[in-house]
């Protein structure tokens, strides 16, 4: 004997996994028609450690998934920020701001706060001498104007991203000379601003 489908509920092609669509429990209206998702098992059997792991996996997959789409497409706002790519070893961080890129994005796009002054763009060679590969620490920062790391850092006026909170290096002296005709004060990433004059 064969039970009818339930209309709230809708059975999935493997016929291992269910859904059903509750509505959130929030003050807030939800903008996702994905929202209270819920997945789950059909069966009344006491479920083994892989089938959990397999549950925990797919509800953070979903959950992931659908954060992501809301965010993009319930903020206008929303804006990608510089975030690195997944060359690890080939991360640099800028000696004057401390963001954290490739070497290849310097060159490219140049770096998201020195472009006016220092144009990583018109060659490789100035990338390079004003990058550094040795740094400590990494920071993501969404808000730079609210986040007190950012303050700290002095990073509060720069464009959100990922930033080093230490850069091994010496900026060259024809940087120097570009960021004081400018009339921008540099601020060693090293650890060693308490030793200017």
């Amino acid at each position: 004997m064969h039970a009818k489908p339930d209309p709230g509920r809708s059975q999935s092609v493997s016929g291992i996994l269910r859904t059903e669509q509750r509505p959130l429990q929030t003050s807030t209206p939800s903008t996702s028609p994905f929202r209270g998702t819920d997945v789950f098992f059909p069966s009344n059997k006491p479920l083994n450690s892989k089938q959990n792991s397999i549950l925990l996996f797919l509800n953070i997959g979903i959950y992931l998934s659908i954060e992501l789409a809301t965010m993009s497409s319930a903020n206008p706002d929303y804006k990608w920020r510089p975030v690195p790519t997944n060359h690890f070893r080939y991360l640099r961080a800028c000696m004057v701001c401390a963001v954290v890129l490739t070497l290849d994005e310097f060159t490219r796009k140049g770096c998201p706060n020195c472009h006016p002054v220092l144009d990583y763009t018109t060659g490789s060679d100035l990338a390079q001498m004003c990058t550094s590969p040795i740094y400590e620490g990494c920071i993501s920062i969404d808000k730079p104007t609210e986040s007190w790391i950012a303050k700290w850092l002095r990073l509060d006026k720069y464009v959100p991203g990922v930033y080093a909170t230490k850069v091994v290096g010496d900026l060259p002296e024809d940087a120097m000379d570009y960021l004081n005709a400018e009339n921008i004060e540099y601020i060693p990433r090293d650890g060693s601003e308490n030793n200017l004059e």
